[in-house]
């Protein structure tokens, strides 16, 4: 039976109803409370489970008895410490010390001054482990101690007591107390009630806590701004932390009195004190001031140590060792990061400056530095940058002779330090897995090593000496060990490695270290870190169950250390189960209720235990709200592990299996009323998804400030691919608000939408972006008829969408055409309306001066509706041309003496000298008055027809014509051509007012299209074209244009004219660099092809995407290198993406900085750089060599082809209307 149906029969009379109305509330919330348990999380660290009884040793500090022995005051050998059982975890305070068995029990010990052990008294030191009776809350999760102040995590709440002198308990003290500054009785903070905390850490004075929607609340002590909330005051209740507002924070840490949170993508954000460097933050763009050094042969920093010390310059090698392989890989990784923010549209200068700045640690914290500099600050530090490299005469690029590019150093007399952060801060780090905190120092554990940096003056950081850091530096000394998590007390730290070892380094006067003090030196410190001798993994004992324990967690105290130990047949830690494992447990069992297979992409996985009973509609929308509903959840859930940007796949497919699992199918519909509950269910799963995008919408234009970042954006993006947006009834409420949060955001946030849109998979960008927004505004203007602010604000997102498109070419062009923009747009009211905008001044033009055109986005309209466009600008001119015309007609009879300069001169006006083959065409007529005529004409005939003319007719002479059937073919056709007479003397005249005319013959097809254009005035081919086929009758109306331009562009096309080199692999043609025939002919070339378009004739003239992009200005590269020649742009794409080990390049590829090319069936090679052919390509220098050669084939080796071509084309194509059209799209018109 359905929950929530019951039988009549069983409600009789009034008060079995009543029971039955009791009964059906309490099992709904039952239901709801069962909902929300099902996505409580676990704490970051899960209760430990051991056979091992006693499995807890401890050293250190014992003064007040905080390590939970009757022992001296200095422990210097780890005891066991005795407790009910297997101890899961332990926390040290100042103090006192807490911690949790295996079974959830809760026990404290230490000191108690302040109520600190929440034994409902004060005063008392407590030597041994004493349980704390918590009956109403037996579900204990996790602890934590500050200085006078713990904390305790349960199922459903955060409990606090001790000191609360700067509020670090959560709460108000009644004031009925006689004491208000303490609490002796664990106490709930009524603020974080249900609010699944996973992790709780504390400070001296503060507190920090994650819930599982990775949202962090910080409060008590702020004097030095370690809650982050932008001030100094303190606060006596958790505040939610919104510098951190959309980061996927899955790990907190806290000092003394600074604080640290790690995301999922293994960034590090520091707030709070720095008096000894331990937040690890670059200085403030706004006041460094770099100098840049010359390239070196290591990648570093000059760290300068606070209050003038005198040190000595230390390398920090960020992700690297020194060595010849480390620095390699390093100097891939700068390429790699390189091209990252080139392919971003940032400017080369710029992402190298922002590279070089942040150290090369990752795209994330450059583009954070470079997009949080104001204009001014920025060109400031690009000049200093040029004139620096300049002075050196150094390359501001990778240079073929350079090893590495080199970082920013920072002098001491210059860097401004870096005293403190309010509001929490990127540490230049990357790839962290873990992170610690001691008093004034930090430790981080990444992929590539162990950091640390801050205060160092016992050698805490364990880089064998005692100076302090300021920026991260990696403990080369831990190599050589697989390190998985760190511990910091206040001036020591310890290592634990995978296989159980533990290490450690700092002070260890109290036997913190497990070393006495002889045995420590005079310092009583250890600078390097060093493997610690325990007494528990010395040997193994020969019985299979009681092997020897090993490492499973290590805890610093201020001067104290604990190793909590378990079997090794005992299971490693589960993975905690995150919020989107139970969302997707949920849909998978809600398949399998229905009789169904769930979604590939979730039934591959399994999450844990299977959600059953009728409560799976409830887990499934408690499930939505809790990962859709809150920014940074959806970026924990989604987000990629290393780097920024979205698993978009599984976003759409998680989306998608949660609207169709309550989709009703005719098969599995066989009653109305199961059909009704399904719609119901459906509708309100909607509802849930809706709520959700809403509450995301409203949270992202609060903080619009904060979109800069790249995990902030995030959000946005996701946002942008919602499924509701493609159902209009959602569709019409989402996306106005969405396109004026879009619109509003920073430009580097639409920058950043841009890089990822072009990386989209074509269906998720179609499906998911662009069609919804096309329905939109389809639906919106038929609907209203008229154009609204939401309206235009998604066409302008749709616009940034065909911008990534041109950089992915993802999807075809005519994905975005908007077929009822292009069928009810009035052609000539908008291009009116936009060239008034266009030709307004720009110093009277405002943001909302002009009539609004789709003419300024043109990837909306179809060819159809681009070319009349096209057409309309032609006829534009055209009609000026003509009444121009006529007016002279009217006024001077057309006489020439009356014309302009501009409109006497020829089209082609470069002159030549006169050759003997214009007299020889003069004197070859039949008669004496034809010889007369083209005499006359020939006397007239200046500049480059003559010079054309004379290279054509060359040019025929000297064709081989060996082969019989050619010979016979040419007789034939020399005697039907003297059958025709020429162009000047058919009968049709040369000129009209109203039209430019062309008069040629079809076996002399090219040499009268010359002669034929080449006499007409610049301002004649402005004038509607007609073509007149010599000898043939009929009008020309159109069908005899394009026959003619379509045979003229064959013709031209052919080998025997060599202008053109066919690309078989696309087939498509390109500049012949190796042609004979001068730019006049490609400039004729580019002029017939500009009067076809300028008439509307499509052609067949199949040219390569890059001509058009050079048409237009565009820069181009190695992507359309590889669409017009794939095969050899692929190979250059290898040459970049090689990964082989370091050094191996050179003997892989074998090639230099040189190129070879034929010329007339012979190699020549030329030479990218000076003596290029002397130049290996390696690592350091392949980018700049495939640029070399991109930069060669497409721009160097064709320039002057290219060059006389545009030329000629942009004599008529050249109208504001062109420049409307990208490249793809002057391929489709």
């Amino acid at each position: 039976m359905p929950l929530g149906h019951r039988n009549i029969d069983n409600i009789a009379d009034p008060g079995l109803g009543l029971t039955a109305v009791r009964t059906k509330a309490v099992s709904k919330r039952l239901m709801e409370i069962q909902a929300e348990d099902r996505y409580a999380v676990s704490p970051s660290t899960p209760l430990l489970s051991t056979h091992i009884s006693e499995n807890s040793y401890v050293c250190g500090n014992n003064h007040f008895g905080q390590l939970g022995i009757l022992a001296c005051v200095k422990v210097h050998e780890p005891q066991l410490m005795q407790g009910a059982g297997p101890w899961a975890t332990v926390a040290y305070g100042g103090q006192h010390a807490a911690g949790l068995t295996s079974s959830g029990q809760l026990y404290m010990w230490g000191t108690n001054t302040k109520g600190q052990l929440g034994l409902n008294s004060k005063g008392r030191c407590v030597s041994a482990p004493t349980k704390i009776d918590l009956s109403d809350q037996t579900d204990v999760r996790a602890v934590a101690c500050g200085e006078q102040h713990t904390i305790v995590t349960t199922g459903s709440d955060v409990m606090s007591c001790g000191s609360n002198e700067h509020g670090q308990l959560g709460y108000w003290i009644s004031e009925e107390k006689e004491d208000l500054g303490f609490s002796h009785m664990l106490k709930p903070i009524p603020s974080l009630h249900n609010m699944s905390v996973v992790q709780v850490v504390c400070g001296s004075s503060h507190t920090l806590c994650v819930t599982a929607q990775s949202q962090v609340y910080a409060w008590g002590s702020n004097s030095s701004g370690q809650l982050g909330l932008g001030d100094k005051k303190d606060r006596a209740m958790p505040i939610l932390v919104d510098a951190l507002w959309a980061l996927p924070v899955v790990q907190l840490a806290a000092g003394s009195s600074h604080s640290l949170a790690l995301t999922k993508n293994g960034h590090i954000f520091a707030w709070g004190s720095n008096d000894s460097g331990q937040l690890g933050l670059l200085p403030d763009a706004e006041h460094a001031a770099p100098t840049y050094s010359s390239p070196m042969k290591e990648r570093r920093v000059v760290t300068p140590l606070r209050r003038g010390h005198e040190h000595s310059q230390r390398n920090i090698t960020l992700g690297s060792v020194s060595s010849s392989n480390a620095a390699a890989s390093s100097r891939r990784t700068h390429q790699y990061l390189l091209m990252t923010m080139l392919e971003m549209g940032i400017p080369r200068p710029q992402a190298e400056l922002a590279l070089e700045e942040t150290g090369y640690v990752g795209v994330e914290v450059a583009t954070e530095w470079l997009f949080t500099l104001t204009s001014h600050v920025l060109n400031q530090h690009l000049a200093e940058r040029e004139a620096s490299m300049a002075a050196r005469g150094t390359s501001l690029s990778f240079s073929a002779g350079h090893k590495s590019v080199a970082m920013s150093e920072y002098s001491t007399g210059v860097r401004e330090e870096v005293r403190g952060a309010l509001e929490p801060r990127r540490v230049p780090l990357t790839h962290v897995r873990n992170v610690a905190a001691g008093s004034f120092h930090t430790v981080a554990v990444t992929d590539f090593g162990v950091y640390g940096w801050g205060d160092n003056s016992c050698g805490a950081l364990g880089l064998g000496d005692t100076e302090d850091r300021d920026l991260p530096c990696k403990v080369d000394t831990l190599d050589d060990y697989k390190v998985c998590s760190a511990s910091c007390g206040s001036s020591h730290t310890l290592f634990l490695t995978q296989d159980g070892s533990v290490l450690g380094c700092g002070d260890g006067a109290s036997g913190q270290l497990t070393q006495r003090a002889d045995q420590m030196g005079i310092s009583n410190a250890a600078t390097l870190p060093f493997k610690l001798a325990l007494p528990f993994g010395v040997q193994r004992t020969q019985s299979a169950q009681c092997k020897a324990p090993v490492v499973h967690e290590v805890v610093a105290g201020p001067a104290t250390t604990a190793f909590i130990t378990r079997s090794p047949d005992d299971l490693p830690d589960v993975q905690q189960v995150m919020l989107l494992n139970k969302l997707q447990n949920a849909v998978d069992s809600a398949y399998e209720q229905r009789g169904e297979a769930g979604p590939p992409a979730l039934k591959d996985q399994q999450y844990g235990g299977r959600t059953d009973g009728p409560n799976l509609f409830k887990a499934v929308s408690s499930g939505v709200e809790a990962v859709f509903s809150y920014p940074a959840a959806l970026n924990a859930a989604f987000g990629r592990d290393h780097g920024v940007g979205l698993d978009v796949m599984l976003l759409d497919k998680v989306q998608t299996s949660i609207l169709d699992l309550y989709s009703c199918k005719e098969e599995q519909m066989p009653s109305s009323g199961t059909e009704a509950v399904a719609d119901l269910h459906k509708f309100s799963i909607c509802q849930t998804m809706y709520r959700a995008a809403s509450t995301l919408l409203d949270d992202l234009s609060s903080h619009l400030r904060l979109l800069g970042g790249p995990e902030r954006a995030q959000v946005l993006l996701a946002v942008c691919q919602h499924p509701l947006l493609s159902d209009h009834s959602f569709a019409k409420l989402l996306i106005p608000r969405l396109g004026g949060i879009f619109m509003n955001s920073p430009a580097p946030t639409r920058q950043l939408l841009v890089k990822w849109w072009s990386e989209y998979p074509a269906d998720v960008l179609l499906n998911r972006v662009v069609l919804p927004l096309e329905s939109y505004l389809s639906k919106e203007l038929m609907a209203t008829k008229k154009l609204t602010v939401s309206v235009m604000n998604a066409i302008k997102m749709l616009a940034k969408v065909e911008e990534a498109n041109q950089i992915g070419r993802a999807l075809p062009p005519d994905a975005f055409y908007n077929q009822l923009i292009s069928e009810k747009m009035d052609v000539q009211d908008h291009y009116t309306a936009w060239r008034q905008t266009r030709d307004m001044p720009a110093m009277k033009r405002t943001a909302g001066d002009g009539p609004f055109s789709f003419c300024s986005y043109p990837f909306l309209l179809d060819p159809r509706a681009k070319s009349n466009l096209l057409h309309i600008e032609a006829r534009f001119q055209m009609e000026q041309t003509v009444a121009h015309a006529r007016m002279e007609q009217q006024l001077h009879g057309g006489s020439a003496r009356h014309r302009s300069e501009a409109d006497s001169a020829l089209v082609l006006t470069k002159s030549a000298p006169s050759t003997s083959s214009s007299r020889g065409a003069s004197a070859g007529g039949s008669s004496s008055s034809t010889s007369s005529s083209e005499s006359k004409k020939k006397s007239k005939e200046k500049g480059l027809r003559g010079l054309l003319m004379a290279l054509f007719r060359s040019s025929s002479s000297t064709r081989s014509r060996d082969d019989a059937a050619q010979v016979r073919d040419q007789v034939a056709v020399s005697v039907d051509s003297f059958s025709l007479p020429l162009p000047m003397n058919c009968n049709m005249p040369g000129s009209h007012s109203d039209m430019c005319i062309l008069r040629v013959r079809r076996n002399h097809l090219v040499e009268d299209a010359l002669s034929e254009i080449s006499r007409q005035l610049k301002r004649d081919l402005f004038k509607p074209l007609r073509v007149h086929f010599i000898g043939e009758e009929g009008i020309d109306a159109g069908g005899v244009k394009k026959e003619f331009f379509q045979l003229l562009v064959t013709q031209l096309l052919s080998p025997d004219y060599g202008m053109l080199r066919h690309q078989p692999e696309s087939n498509t043609y390109w500049f012949d660099a190796n042609s004979l025939e001068g730019p006049d002919q490609y400039m004729l070339l580019g002029l017939i092809l500009g009067l076809a378009v300028y008439n509307r004739v499509l052609l067949d003239f199949p040219l390569p995407l890059p001509l058009y992009k050079k048409l237009l200005g565009q820069p181009v590269g190695l992507r359309d290198l590889e669409d017009m020649q794939p095969t050899f742009g692929r190979s250059l794409r290898q040459l970049l993406q090689f990964d082989g080990p370091p050094g191996t390049l050179e003997d892989t590829f074998c090639v230099t900085f040189s190129f070879e090319v034929e010329r007339f069936g012979q190699r020549h090679v030329v030479e990218l750089l000076p003596h290029g052919d002397r130049i290996s390509v390696t690592e350091d220098n392949r980018l700049e060599y495939v640029e070399a050669v991109v930069d060669f084939l497409l721009n160097k080796s064709i320039d002057s082809q290219f060059t006389a071509f545009s030329e000629g084309f942009r004599i008529l194509c050249d109208g504001p209307a062109t420049r409307l059209f990208n490249a793809q799209v002057r391929i489709s018109i």
